[in-house]
């Protein structure tokens, strides 16, 4: 049995609809603000349910590429529940998603929590912290994890970052693919 109920059609059909737009993180920042406005959504569970529970895959859609869409979408509309940060919902479930089992999801947040590091830097520090720690576990292991790219790219775009970090990073885009 799923740990939470499928979400509504309505909260679906909103983040479908962000999630098939075209690609722009300021627009969908601000198309987040606007569904959490939209719907009035102020309870992070049922978010958290859309993210295992996402609508069938458009016809104009590659199934995996949906599914991440979507995911990035929801983390999104997540990051928009209110502009608190320690104590929150939205950062305990962000965090909660960041290090949760390698999937997606994973991708969605390091992508989402960069961004928010930018826009609001009282969140910064303790993000960095977290992606950087993600970081050096990624690096230290020889297998593939679905998300590392998103996790490498994403730290980097974070002000301060540690030249340690950095240089893990760096050495780790450097590996031969195989």
């Amino acid at each position: 049995k799923p740990a939470l109920p499928a979400p509504s059609d309505d909260l679906l059909t909103e983040i479908s609809a962000m999630a098939l737009s075209y690609y722009d993180l300021d627009e969908w920042w601000n198309k987040a603000a606007s569904i959490v406005e939209t719907i009035g959504e102020t309870d992070v569970k049922p978010l958290l349910a859309a993210l295992t529970h996402p609508p069938p895959t458009p016809v104009s859609e590659n199934i995996c590429d949906w599914i991440l869409k979507f995911q990035i979408a929801t983390a999104m509309v997540i990051s928009r529940l209110s502009d608190d940060w320690v104590g929150s919902k939205r950062r305990d479930a962000l965090l909660s998603m960041l290090n949760g089992p390698v999937d997606w999801i994973v991708s969605a947040a390091a992508l989402v929590l960069s961004e928010v590091a930018q826009r609001q830097p009282e969140c910064l520090q303790e993000i960095r912290e977290e992606l950087s720690e993600l970081v050096r576990f990624v690096a230290k292991r020889e297998q593939f994890f679905c998300y590392a790219w998103y996790v490498m790219d994403n730290t980097l775009r974070l002000p301060g970052l540690s030249p340690a970090v950095a240089q893990i990073i760096q050495q780790w885009r450097d590996l031969p693919e195989g």
